[in-house]
């Protein structure tokens, strides 16, 4: 039998465990509706029906925090999420670019597709 020491360090390990390899994160992309096209990017094959302008990776609604009036860590998306709503009394459409992934796999995906688009 455990002593609840030993219980707690096990519970911890096991939600560390989990949480390391867990495969509920994902890789997304908000794209500027008023700017469509076919978006074509070199060693990539995944194609857009609009400009992409941001990158990013998350779990569950990550992708929807965008939206909200507390995001607001990053001028430059901010700023352009706010005028192609103005413009096209719309949100950026969201893609799910790759899902099913672990948290590291998920960053290092990020970082490759960042390096893919640029200026994203």
């Amino acid at each position: 039998m455990l002593n609840y020491s030993e219980y707690l360090f096990l519970n911890y390990f096991l939600l560390s465990y989990l949480k390391l390899y867990s495969k509920d994160y994902y890789i997304y992309a908000l794209l500027d509706t008023r700017k469509p096209g076919i978006y074509k990017y070199e060693n990539c094959n995944f194609i857009f029906n609009y400009e992409p302008f941001y990158i990013g990776k998350g779990k569950d609604r990550r992708y929807k925090n965008h939206f909200l009036k507390s995001e607001n860590y990053n001028p430059y998306k901010i700023k352009k999420i706010n005028k192609i709503i103005k413009e096209t009394k719309n949100y950026p459409l969201i893609i799910k670019i790759k899902e099913n992934m672990t948290e590291q796999d998920a960053f290092i995906e990020e970082i490759n597709y960042i390096k893919k688009y640029k200026k994203v």
